[in-house]
């Protein structure tokens, strides 16, 4: 009995940190749907073109790649590339375009000239990022980085920025991996408020944009310093698919297997739990939540085995 209830404890204590303690989805890039111009979860030229209609503009051209290759990733089986290129955009002439990866979306317009970053739900103030990295710029060019964590403001009925960071990116060649630990500074006009939004991205071009620069990113992941220590979320926890999204009442979870015992605890974006009980199949009824954004853990033992969102409407 004494066993039993310390791995509940376990099972408690890990949920509760990653409700508290925000983790990147698919940082490992282990996840791509079928056919996809850019890992789950995050965004690159390619998949913000199709997504506008304008794939035709970049027949010929490569701006991120799916690396499987020994020696071009650094944990897993995969991670992802990013290079610049050039593209002739009609009233524009050609255009030098960095290659990008965006943690969330990127919208993008012809009619307005317009290429704009989204950044995806968010509840958590990390202190660090952390991620692998190689660089083989060309031209004297020079790759880059950024976190921005923004929430928003009913006052001036925009988002605000709470803190963030952003650092250029040292070359190393196409054989050589780096690592980059980088703290985020906050704002002290918003201290104690936490981010509903977070946007991450990674550049492969700078100022002069040379087609040709190749940037290699893996295992990007946020730390955290808690009073119990310091919490590295791993990035090898799978992101579990839902549907309906937004749900009313019944929300189906992308399972194939649920393992016996598993929990399901499901989160609101300030961090308190709304409902925590065994899973018992791929549904879960919802109907006590009210209208909002959730996040949810599935833990198996003391093991977190899989996390994800989903929208609620009444």
């Amino acid at each position: 009995m004494k066993k039993q209830l310390l791995s509940f404890a376990s099972v408690a204590l890990v949920t509760t940190l990653f409700a508290q303690q925000t983790p990147i989805q698919n940082g490992g890039f282990e996840t791509w749907a079928s056919g996809a111009k850019a890992p789950t979860g995050w965004s690159t030229v390619e998949s913000a073109a199709d997504g506008a209609g304008l794939g035709m503009l970049l027949t010929g051209k490569k701006f991120s790649s799916k690396e499987t290759t020994a020696g071009n990733y650094v944990e897993g089986v995969q991670a992802v590339s990013v290079q610049n290129d050039e593209v002739s955009i009609p009233g524009s002439g050609t255009q030098k375009i960095p290659g990008t990866l965006i943690y969330g979306t990127i919208n993008v317009s012809l009619a307005t000239q317009s290429f704009d970053p989204v950044g995806t739900a968010f509840a958590a103030a990390p202190d660090l990022i952390k991620f692998a990295y190689k660089y083989e710029p060309q031209g004297g060019d020079s790759a880059s980085f950024f976190v921005r964590l923004t929430k928003f403001n009913s006052t001036v009925d925009s988002s605000v920025n709470l803190g963030g960071v952003f650092e250029s990116l040292d070359s190393t060649g196409s054989a050589n991996w780096d690592s980059v630990s980088a703290p985020i500074d906050y704002d002290p006009q918003f201290a104690g408020q936490t981010a509903d939004t977070v946007l991450i991205g990674f550049l492969s071009g700078g100022m002069a944009n040379t087609k040709g620069s190749k940037l290699w990113v893996d295992n990007v992941r946020f730390v955290y310093n808690t009073q119990s220590g310091i919490v590295e979320l791993p990035v090898s926890t799978p992101t579990i698919k839902v549907y309906p999204n937004p749900v009313v009442s019944t929300l189906n979870l992308g399972l194939n297997n649920i393992e016996e015992n598993s929990v399901i605890s499901i989160y609101s974006l300030a961090g308190n739990q709304s409902i925590s009980k065994q899973l018992l199949s791929n549904q879960v009824s919802v109907n006590e939540l009210a209208a909002g954004r959730y996040l949810f853990t599935i833990s198996h033992g003391n093991k977190i085995t899989g996390t994800g969102n989903f929208n609620v409407i009444k």
